[in-house]
C-alpha cells in the first residue's frame, strides 16, 4: 500500500488539510447565511425588537442591564420607546454583519492556507509514486 513513510506522511497531511478545509467551508457557509438573512438566522434575538412590550420584557430580564436604564426606558413615551427599539435593533444588524463578515475572512483564510497545504503535499505523494 505504502512504499515507505514519506507516502504515509503526505496522504496524511492531505487528509488533516482536508478535514480542515471541509470545517471551514462549514463555517464560511454558515456566515454567508448569516450576512445575508440575519433576521431569520438570529430570529430568537430579532424577536426582542418586533414590539415595544417585547422589548421592554427583553431589557427586564437582561443581566446586564442596571436599574436605572430600566426606570428611564420604563419613563420614554410610546414613539421614543420606539425609535429607541429601532435604533438598538439596526445596532444588533450591524453588529451580527459585522461579525459575519469577520468568520468570512477567517473562514477564508483558513480555507485558503489549507488548500495550499493540500496541493504541496499531493504533489509529493505523486512524485513519491514516481521514484522521486
Amino acid at each position: 500500500m505504502f512504499k515507505n513513510l514519506f507516502q504515509f506522511y503526505t496522504l496524511i497531511s492531505c487528509f488533516v488539510a482536508s478535514l480542515i478545509i471541509l470545517i471551514a467551508s462549514i463555517f464560511f457557509l454558515g456566515a454567508i447565511t448569516n450576512f445575508l438573512i440575519p433576521q431569520y438566522t438570529f430570529y430568537s434575538q430579532y424577536a426582542h425588537f418586533e414590539s415595544n412590550e417585547s422589548y421592554l420584557l427583553f431589557k427586564k430580564t437582561q443581566y446586564n442591564v442596571e436599574d436605572k436604564e430600566i426606570q428611564e426606558i420604563n419613563k420614554l413615551s410610546p414613539s421614543a420607546l420606539f425609535e429607541k427599539r429601532s435604533q438598538e435593533k439596526a445596532q444588533f444588524f450591524v453588529n451580527k454583519k459585522g461579525n459575519a463578515i469577520e468568520t468570512l475572512i477567517h473562514s477564508l483564510e483558513w480555507i485558503i492556507v489549507s488548500a495550499l497545504f493540500f496541493c504541496i503535499h499531493w504533489r509529493l505523494y505523486k512524485k513519491s509514486l514516481r521514484g522521486f
